[in-house]
């Protein structure tokens, strides 16, 4: 049973250390200069002290919470002979008595529960399930402000608490008080110095940081703020497209290792659960009127945030803290902390706080969406530069090379009828399959397509696949990264990533190797491609246009050409009829040579012989208008101004049936010219340049048609 005041012996021993006073000074010199990580163990023991000195049963030191809303124990002593747990008393179970501790009474009640007022009805509750017999509580204040309060506590019947124990407790409470308040002030300190420690660090981390590193950096500086917080989650939202709903852009979260698995369940709930977000337009709406939100358990969320209640219900979310970002007046997103395993509050002065971080965020977000927008643009400045350069470099090579017409010539129904076709699709982007022998115009009717397409602003990029060997047509097409061969030396950019939204021509399609026709069948059905040496799939929009003077049909029955890609190819098929099979178009196309050439020599013909068209008509031109355009470009060479006699080869006049193949016709034509230029390939007067080829393509075909040089070359005339 508790002492009285009465039975208290005061001894006064000669050092004066003995009794209530000694007591006192004992407890005041134990706090002096002590350092504040040890005050509470201090308290502790000089709980043990006092009890031990008064015979109390228990002891409870309370301390008013941040919010000033509640008491909360901070300090216990039970005595070595009692059978109680100091877990079983809390303050939180004597809510009429903290009340009045609160409102600056002493309390003292001999008999408990029945001297207890008709209200205390917890108080009373509590009481009489703990066997709590009688109880005397006074408060302590730091100047005139009610810091906490210090109950004493009695198992025993009858016990009385005389007034002066009042006054003894009283002073020896302002000095537990003090002592608290000082490690309070020093906590507030400590926590104001992390603060502004971690503040300093994450601000300072995105001084200079790279765009592509704010969304790893910021993952990592939210995990360092939990951890500060002791939070499980800490998320930045930002609005989403339509700027009515917010979703987390980064978050991180810091949890013990046994909370591990049950975060990660949360998480993957909230991968693949479509909508969760569209629930929490009540706090979207506090946010968006710049307010913070917090509550600090599930059951107290307001009825309009019901359906929120059910998500973090769902979540295990037991109290959450979250404050709207602001810049210029506009709420940009939300800084949020979270917290899975204990119901807490969140003082008010951590809301300041989190607004700065939050501000942090969203200037490194500014920063990082202004460089990446000026990135964009300047990467979209160096297309620009490189599309422009690209075709500034096809025109130069389409203005360098000589070209057969200006517009095509001609008055046969079979050319009018090419014609109507090039009309109905030129303005689509299908796939259109020139076919036609050599000299044929070809490439002429494809520039007509091209020019009379929705891609006409820009140029038509041509690749001839004869002209090129084997192991570079792939780079020529798909372009190469540096480094993927021998001898690129740097990056090269391919046709059809040059033809991006213009028009490709892929003359000679029929020469494309076996084993690169399957890389260019994707690029014509998905439009996709790498270069050779990259993995970077790359995307074009090219529209593509393919010539060829051989029969692909066949070429797929002998197993020269895949099946899939001709009947790709062979969307819109064009062809092309020689010029034996046209004559009607002779006479005009004579005109219109004539003139050009007179014009470019600087001489004038009055008339064409008529012995010369006559032989022109009956000519079977197995090199059709470009051997036409040959013929006449010599002859106004050749010819004196006035009358033109043009010299039309012997033997190569059309037959009833046809006569020669078209294979036959080519070889013969080569071969005549060959035999002309006594087999010079090269130069100004080689059979190459008189064929309108390359000297590598006339090569080619020469093998191909098995063409080979004679032991024996006749020489020219008047030489030995």
């Amino acid at each position: 049973m508790a002492k009285t005041v009465e039975q208290i012996k005061d001894l006064e021993p000669a050092d004066g250390m003995q009794g209530i006073k000694g007591l006192f000074f004992e407890i005041c010199t134990s706090f002096i200069n002590l350092p504040s990580e040890r005050i509470d163990s201090v308290i502790n023991k000089k709980l043990r002290r006092m009890g031990e000195f008064w015979n109390f049963d228990a002891m409870v030191l309370a301390e008013l919470s941040d919010d000033g809303k509640k008491m909360q124990n901070r300090h216990f002593y039970i005595a070595s002979g009692v059978d109680r747990s100091p877990a079983a008393i809390k303050a939180g179970h004597m809510p009429w008595l903290m009340a009045q501790l609160y409102g600056g009474a002493t309390v003292t009640f001999n008999r408990l529960p029945n001297e207890l007022p008709e209200d205390a009805t917890e108080d009373k509750a509590f009481f009489l399930e703990r066997g709590i017999q009688s109880i005397f509580a006074l408060p302590f204040k730091i100047g005139e402000t009610i810091r906490g309060g210090l109950i004493v506590l009695s198992f025993q019947q009858g016990c009385s608490w005389p007034k002066p124990l009042f006054k003894e407790l009283g002073y020896i409470s302002e000095v537990f008080a003090s002592a608290m308040d000082r490690k309070r002030a020093a906590e507030r300190i400590a926590e104001v110095g992390r603060f502004e420690r971690l503040l300093s660090i994450i601000s300072a981390t995105y001084i200079n940081l790279p765009p592509q590193d704010v969304d790893k950096t910021m993952r990592r500086d939210l995990g360092r703020l939990g951890k500060l917080l002791d939070a499980d989650r800490c998320i930045l939202y930002l609005p989403d497209e339509s700027g009515l709903k917010f979703k987390p852009y980064q978050h991180s979260g810091w949890w013990p290792e046994k909370d591990h698995d049950t975060v990660m369940r949360m998480n993957a709930w909230l991968e693949k659960t479509e909508g969760v977000y569209d629930n929490f337009n009540y706090l979207y709406n506090k946010w968006r009127r710049g307010q913070h939100f917090q509550w600090t358990q599930r059951d107290k969320l307001p009825e309009a945030g019901e359906r929120m209640k059910q998500i973090h219900l769902k979540l295990g979310t037991k109290s959450h803290l979250s404050v709207p970002i602001s810049v210029v007046g506009k709420t940009i997103g939300a800084l949020t902390i979270c917290d899975n395993r204990r119901y807490r509050s969140w003082p008010e002065k951590l809301v300041p706080r989190l607004r700065i971080f939050g501000e942090v965020f969203a200037n490194a977000l500014t920063r990082k969406q202004s460089e990446e927008s000026l990135y964009k643009a300047f990467s979209e400045i160096k297309q620009l530069e490189k599309q422009i350069k690209a075709d500034y470099i096809c025109l130069r090579e389409e203005i360098q090379l000589e070209h057969n017409f200006k517009e095509i010539v001609g008055n046969s129904n079979i050319l009018k009828n090419i014609l109507h076709k090039v009309e109905q699709v030129a303005p689509t982007d299908a796939t259109v399959l020139i076919l036609g022998e050599t000299g044929t115009g070809k490439e002429l009717i494809a520039r007509a397509l091209h020019n009379a397409s929705r891609r006409s602003n820009r140029p038509l990029i041509k690749l001839n696949c004869a002209s090129l060997a084997q192991s570079l047509i792939e780079s020529e097409l798909f372009g190469h990264e540096k480094g993927a061969f021998t001898g690129a030396d740097s990056r090269r950019v391919g046709r059809f990533e040059l033809a991006n939204g213009a028009t490709l021509l892929l003359d000679e399609i029929g020469e494309i190797p076996l084993e690169l026709q399957p890389k260019l069948l994707r690029v014509l059905q998905d439009g996709e491609y790498e270069r050779v040496g990259g993995s970077k799939t790359l995307k074009t929009n090219a529209r593509i246009i393919a010539a060829t003077n051989r029969d692909l049909k066949q070429e797929v029955d002998k197993g020269r050409f895949r099946s899939d890609l001709y009947y790709r190819l062979n969307t819109f098929p064009i062809s092309i009829p020689p010029l034996r099979d046209r004559s009607e178009d002779i006479p005009p196309l004579v005109k219109w040579f004539v003139d050009k050439f007179s014009k470019k020599i600087g001489r004038s013909f009055s008339r064409i012989s008529q012995k010369s068209m006559r032989q022109l008509m009956h000519y079977s031109f197995p090199g059709n208008i470009r051997e036409l355009k040959n013929m006449i470009e010599r002859a106004v060479i050749t010819n004196i101004e006035g009358k033109l006699r043009i010299e039309v080869p012997a033997g190569q006049n059309r037959l009833p049936n046809g006569g020669l193949t078209m294979q036959e016709m080519n070889r013969e034509y080569i071969l005549n010219v060959l035999r002309d230029t006594r087999w010079t390939i090269e130069g100004p007067n080689g059979a190459a340049k008189l064929l309108g080829l390359k000297p590598s393509t006339l090569r080619n075909r020469m093998g191909k048609l098995e063409i080979r040089r004679p032991v024996f070359v006749p020489p020219l005339p008047g030489t030995s």
